[in-house]
């Protein structure tokens, strides 16, 4: 009676904690990927640059991460990991619309570049804050390593799942893009290339 009466209440605290994972992991995605190709497409930056500069901001993340959980630790106690992701998800938000929607006034390098690095840093900065809070507010709802797998395959699976298909959508478009009629499978092969020749016909005798 008691345990089946807790399961649906389980249950839907587990989608609940598991619902934020979602959009965490959708915008991870592009940052992650779409960034290089979609700068150097738009604003002509080179892919060496590109590179050098996500290359900054993820030196900058990593050295910001213990300072944003040593912060996260400190809120714990009077306000809960609400106020942290509250915080975030604004901060996160605002700056990947920025960073996909770059000013036509991005008309040299420096200019692309110095808006590359402030929106990408400010995007990575409020995605840290957010993830940092949302999986220690999940390491929080359980006391035994037994009790906390859930909370995490809920977090984890919730976004892994939806971003793995789109990537392998994304992955099978661009074969069938790059694929052309002489290289595509089961194309004829060219005289010069074949190795079987004709048969000639028998000589007949005069």
């Amino acid at each position: 009676g008691a345990g089946a009466a807790a399961a649906p209440l389980r249950t839907g605290a587990l989608s609940a904690y598991a619902a934020l994972g979602l959009p965490l992991m959708m915008t991870a995605l592009p940052l992650n990927l779409l960034v290089p190709e979609f700068y150097a497409q738009h604003t002509g930056l080179a892919l060496g640059t590109i590179g050098l500069i996500l290359l900054a901001t993820r030196l900058i993340d990593a050295v910001a991460d213990p300072l944003l959980g040593s912060w996260v630790d400190a809120q714990k106690g009077a306000h809960g990991y609400l106020r942290p992701i509250a915080l975030a998800l604004p901060v996160l938000a605002m700056a990947f619309a920025l960073l996909f929607s770059p000013p036509e006034q991005l008309d040299t390098p420096a200019r692309a570049g110095t808006w590359l690095f402030g929106t990408l840093a400010a995007a990575y900065l409020g995605y840290s804050l957010a993830v940092v809070a949302y999986q220690a507010w999940g390491a929080e709802l359980a006391h035994t390593d037994a009790g906390r797998t859930p909370w995490d395959t809920a977090c984890r699976t919730s976004g892994a799942l939806p971003c793995a298909r789109a990537g392998a959508r994304r992955g099978r478009r661009r074969r069938r893009a790059s694929e052309t009629p002489g290289t595509a499978r089961g194309a004829p092969r060219s005289r010069r290339s074949g190795r079987r020749r004709r048969p000639r016909p028998p000589a007949t005798a005069p």
